[in-house]
């Protein structure tokens, strides 16, 4: 988990340095309750098809943390920005056999989502490919 969260962390600090193409791209909110797609760590990555996410229906990949039994409920929706607490049954990092339920808070915003972690920790910024 630690590690999935300092490579997340790292994709944040990526971010940063093309915050202004990000901003370009944004374009409409996307609409509907659907988080499902692939999503990366930028346009460029997105083109590439190097996706760092994939979220479906009941279930959320990473590169080293994956959790099934997922479900998405929309608590929030404020000035194009929602928010979804998703509750999963099984959790696993890398390395990991046994995985454990987990909340976590994903935020949806023009076109991007950021997970946020139990504790507090925030992804990067992923944008929908």
């Amino acid at each position: 988990m630690q590690m999935m969260r300092g490579l997340l962390a790292l994709a944040g600090a990526s971010l940063a340095v093309s915050a202004g193409a990000q901003s370009a791209v944004g374009g409409p909110s996307v609409a509907g309750p659907s988080l499902t797609g692939q999503y990366g760590l930028n346009r460029s990555a997105c083109m590439a098809r190097d996706y760092f996410a994939t979220v479906k229906s009941s279930s959320v990949d990473l590169p080293v943390f994956s959790c099934t039994g997922v479900t998405f409920d929309q608590t929030e929706a404020k000035g194009g920005v929602e928010t979804y607490t998703a509750s999963a049954r099984r959790c696993t990092g890398e390395g990991e056999v046994a995985g454990k339920p987990q909340v976590f808070k994903v935020i949806r915003k023009q076109g991007t989502i950021q997970f946020i972690w139990a504790d507090g920790t925030r992804s990067g910024v992923l944008v929908k490919c």
